[in-house]
């Protein structure tokens, strides 16, 4: 995977290709899925072929957003189309998640192939679909590294609060940790922007932070069986017999 990063950035920078435009983006995305689909014939090796559908995805979605730029005309549609742009990653973040749980679903008890795959999607597709559906929160700041900035209104912040205790659920539900783990950063960043509005010290909000975070690592981490028997029994049963059973 490394080395066809360095090989094809390499070779595009030979043809003067800065790589800033989508057009460069999709050129550099290309050879990914066309490497990654032998290694896997040949090696049968799950993470290759989790990183093949991965690799289609984003090269799919970067053609996505060159046609849109050639039709419209504007070469920074992703800039200045956040809302659109958003609701684009969004639906290929709700695709990848759909294709883990297809191979999830596959094997609810976990004891092939399947299994593995699905744990490797499930780890790009946690994260993709959390911070796409946190970006419609801050849509007007997209243009930043940092999403709490000094701006981030007290409201933001529980909904971010919501969102993470949401994905926790889905974690739940259908025992992946993923979710649980992609969230625990956006859950500290607003947790602290929460406690800024109170204008408590740095060291005191900061300190709080850590511990509510490391708190619900340690609560979850020890009752993580518990918490799954209670949010399975809120499920009817059709569902229920299709998710991995409890341990």
């Amino acid at each position: 995977m490394q080395w066809i990063a360095i090989v094809t950035a390499i070779a595009l920078s030979a043809y003067g290709d800065d790589l800033k435009d989508t057009t460069g983006l999709v050129l550099y995305a290309l050879p990914f899925p066309l490497l990654l689909a032998p290694c896997y014939w040949r090696y049968r090796i799950p993470l290759a072929l989790s990183l093949l559908f991965l690799s289609l995805f984003g090269l799919a979605l970067l053609c996505v957003f060159l046609v849109l730029s050639l039709a419209t005309g504007d070469a920074d549609f992703l800039i200045h189309h956040k809302l659109a742009s958003c609701l684009l990653f969004l639906l290929a973040a709700l695709g990848l998640f759909v294709l883990a749980m297809r191979f999830d679903l596959a094997d609810p008890e976990r004891l092939t192939r399947r299994s593995d795959v699905a744990f490797w999607l499930h780890l790009a597709a946690a994260p993709a679909l959390l911070y796409a559906m946190l970006s419609f929160i801050f849509l007007d700041n997209l243009h930043g590294l940092s999403l709490f900035d000094g701006g981030t209104g007290a409201s933001d912040a529980v909904a971010v609060v919501a969102i993470v205790i949401l994905f926790m659920a889905i974690g739940l539900v259908i025992d992946r940790r993923a979710f649980v783990t992609s969230g625990l950063l956006s859950l500290g960043l607003a947790i602290a922007s929460i406690l800024q509005k109170t204008e408590a010290r740095v060291e005191s909000y900061a300190f709080v932070t850590l511990l509510i975070v490391g708190l619900v690592v340690l609560v979850i981490g020890v009752g993580w069986p518990s918490f799954r028997r209670f949010a399975l029994k809120l499920l009817p049963e059709p569902l229920k017999a299709k998710l991995p059973p409890l341990r």
